[in-house]
């Protein structure tokens, strides 16, 4: 396996937004993001749990700005079978190898058609890619619950900000 391009990066955001050594890196069993995805609607609020800066779990809760949109990614075998009201996922975090770990999900809120949507049942991990620019929310390593970008996202060491 060759080591993603932008894994210095991803260190570099862990080592800033956790302030606690990297105790892991590992694959997923993604090959990549996804290049399409609907939209959900304008988010409101993320929350999750996160062992940062003093390696105790506290949970937060971060309240987006205007332009930031919450995702569900749509996998395409073709363009043909892109719907209408798919997105195209920005370059940028389509190419995107590395995920950095910020906490556990604890749910999430936008407005959009279903208004809402809150994590049930066993709770997936939070993510964001290298350049911090793009929230990813994986299930199980494996599974894409839902992505956010837009507006002045972006994760820093005070936490999650735009």
């Amino acid at each position: 396996m060759n080591k993603p391009h932008d894994l210095g990066a991803g260190v570099r955001r862990f080592l800033k937004f956790n302030k606690l050594d990297v105790n892991e890196v590992g694959p997923f069993n993604l090959d990549r993001l996804p290049e399409w995805a609907t939209l959900l609607g304008r988010g409101k609020w993320i929350s999750y749990r996160s062992d940062k800066w003093e390696g105790k779990f506290h949970n937060y809760i971060h309240d987006h700005k205007a332009g930031v949109n919450y995702y569900r990614p749509h996998w395409v075998a073709n363009d043909n079978a892109v719907a209408a009201n798919d997105n195209a996922v920005p370059t940028s975090i389509v190419n995107s190898e590395t995920l950095v770990l910020l906490g556990q999900c604890l749910g999430f809120r936008h407005l959009g058609a279903p208004e809402h949507n809150y994590m049930h049942g066993s709770r997936p991990n939070l993510y964001c890619t290298a350049n911090g620019r793009c929230l990813v929310i994986v299930s199980g390593k494996s599974r894409i619950v839902a992505m956010a970008w837009g507006g002045s996202l972006d994760v820093q060491a005070r936490g999650i900000v735009g």
